[in-house]
């Protein structure tokens, strides 16, 4: 029992300010992967966040106990959306609110959590993102449903600190949208069903 104690005074110590829940901020980026020839039709997006809690995962102590949750400053999909249409974008696609004559593009987020391992000689950050892409012409039938799954990984030359799970998430949401822009058939013309 004593020993228990003593390890749980010595957990406090070490992690000193980590009881506090700690805010992030993702950076937005551009993905160009190799260019597909974008099409004409203008391509809206949507972003639902599916996930049942608001943070990104946790942060551990020593002992491998939870002891603080990692929260975003502002919402996953608004980062999610805002690097999507640069991506688009920078393929030449016409990224536009959604209208009748519209492609559109549907992502579902339903999971983006970090765990965040403290642990000495152990410390990394792993971030696991899980998508569902669904395409739509423009007469609302489903062109393509891709599910994708990524990771980062971010394990630090010394200390771990927030900004280390910030490029595990970044990571991750980047490798998910470099998977969904490399599908040839994202995006079809709508005749082509």
């Amino acid at each position: 029992m004593r020993l228990l104690l003593l390890l749980s005074s010595l957990s406090l110590l070490l992690t000193g300010c980590a009881l506090k829940n700690r805010t992030i901020s993702l950076t937005t980026s551009t993905i160009s992967p190799a260019p597909i020839k974008p099409l004409s039709t203008p391509i809206s997006i949507s972003i639902e966040d599916l996930r049942p809690k608001s943070d990104v995962g946790y942060a551990e102590n020593i002992l491998g106990m939870k002891i603080a949750r990692i929260l975003l400053d502002n919402p996953l999909k608004e980062t999610l959306l805002k690097s999507l249409e640069n991506s688009l974008q920078a393929q030449g696609y016409l990224v536009t609110q959604k209208t009748p004559s519209t492609l559109h593009l549907n992502i579902a987020i339903n999971e983006c959590y970090t765990k965040y391992d403290e642990r000495i000689f152990r410390e990394k950050a792993i971030t696991d993102l899980d998508l569902v892409a669904t395409s739509f012409n423009s007469q609302n039938q489903v062109i393509l449903v891709k599910k994708i799954h990524t990771q980062g990984r971010v394990a630090p030359f010394l200390f771990i600190t927030i900004k280390t799970v910030q490029k595990a998430i970044n990571q991750a949401l980047d490798k998910a949208i470099d998977n969904l822009l490399q599908e040839e058939n994202l995006f079809q013309k709508p005749d082509a069903l």
